[in-house]
């Protein structure tokens, strides 16, 4: 795989490094973005068609990159925290099961809905903090030790947002389904840039915003939902989300039935003409790329840099974290806000958590790009 960045309308005086802050827009999304907001101003254009026709294909797009059963188990939603909000109502208590477990300094859309509930419920949240050693392997096996008979569910990113710690998935899953504990996935710091398929996974629940490694636009994501769990109570009650919405001029015969599958936990407005058509194109062509060469391209224009700050004092665990996102703790006696100062007069922009620098990658970015943020961190430690 080559450079993308000439798909990209990314700026060239400066080096982004951050797409776990927020991806840069597809030329080709972006297009159809503007095509969407001019079918407003004529409203006579848009047709019942419009309601549904790329929704289902969005759902689809997502079934196929993601490995989900069925494009119906999706449902299309405005962020992390509502697909959440409907998970939350979705799984129910079970006798002997006590204990909700969490991963440490997870994203908030990840905590506080499982925060509220376990407090209304007189549930225990078990937050598995990250080992001192700071190593991925250490912190899937605290993570593994605590799931038994008394979990009702777990909770947590693929790659974490701050570090790029990489969740042992496959066993996490295995060792839930064993005490009937229930596995809920937020994949919005990996999902596009990071192979995931949940035929292999089976997790329960799956969510992810879209403005980050999916390369779509702001306030649109999707939610999966398996069989079991799609006849919860939503938490909105929108027209589209019913039975025979299609039929315009019957909408005032109201449906008690539902939509199949996950619908029922959709957005209002949820067709919204031009954020669907924008997260659809952007799957589309990340179904042409594949993740799993996203993240092959990522480690082989990052595997020089992590060997040479490695080497400079720098501390990176690179056999547990992500290629697309990772962090690289400075040495005691470096300064964070002055490698700040630095990179932000070079043009470089990552992000900054904790005492760590995380830097995040993708196709737009080349091998040159990371050489230069080598060789200026490089210069900072001496």
């Amino acid at each position: 795989m080559l450079c993308q960045k000439d798909k990209f309308s990314l700026s060239k005086e400066q080096i982004y490094l951050n797409g776990a802050y927020m991806s840069p827009m597809l030329k080709s999304v972006e297009k159809v973005g503007i095509e969407g907001l001019r079918l407003k101003c004529n409203p006579f254009d848009i047709k019942i068609s419009h309601f549904y026709d790329d929704l289902f294909k969005l759902k689809k797009a997502y079934t196929q990159l993601l490995g989900f059963d069925d494009f119906e188990n999706v449902a299309i939603i405005p962020s992390v925290s509502y697909g959440m909000a409907n998970a939350a109502r979705a799984i129910k208590l079970e006798k002997g099961k006590q204990k909700i477990i969490l991963v440490g300094e997870q994203f908030p859309s990840n905590y506080y809905t499982w925060h509220t509930y376990a407090n209304e419920n007189n549930l225990q949240l078990q937050i598995v903090n990250k080992p001192m050693s700071g190593l991925g392997a250490d912190w899937n096996n605290d993570l593994l030790a605590k799931i038994n008979s008394d979990t009702l569910l777990i909770s947590l990113p693929n790659v974490h947002w701050a570090d790029g710690t990489v969740f042992n998935l496959n066993a996490i899953s295995e060792k839930a389904k064993y005490f009937g504990a229930k596995l809920v996935i937020d994949g919005t710091q990996s999902f596009g840039a990071f192979p995931f398929d949940n035929r292999e996974i089976n997790a329960d629940i799956v969510i992810a915003a879209s403005y980050k490694w999916l390369l779509g636009p702001y306030s649109i994501g999707f939610a999966y939902y398996n069989d079991e769990l799609c006849q919860g109570k939503p938490i909105e009650e929108s027209w589209i989300n019913r039975d025979k919405s299609e039929d315009f001029k019957n909408l005032v015969n109201y449906q008690s039935q539902y939509k199949s599958g996950a619908s029922r936990y959709q957005m209002g407005e949820a067709p919204n003409f031009i954020n669907v058509p924008m997260a659809l194109k952007a799957t589309e062509q990340l179904i042409e790329w594949q993740p799993k060469q996203v993240q092959t391209y990522c480690r082989n224009i990052t595997a020089d840099c992590i060997d040479k700050l490695s080497n400079a004092g720098y501390v990176i665990d690179n056999e547990g974290v992500a290629h697309h996102l990772f962090g690289v703790r400075c040495p005691n006696y470096i300064d964070l806000d002055h490698v700040k100062y630095i990179l932000d007069n070079e043009q470089i922009i990552v992000s900054y958590r904790g005492q760590s620098i995380r830097i995040a990658p993708n196709v737009y970015n080349s091998m040159e790009d990371v050489k230069k943020l080598t060789s200026v961190l490089s210069s900072i430690a001496g």
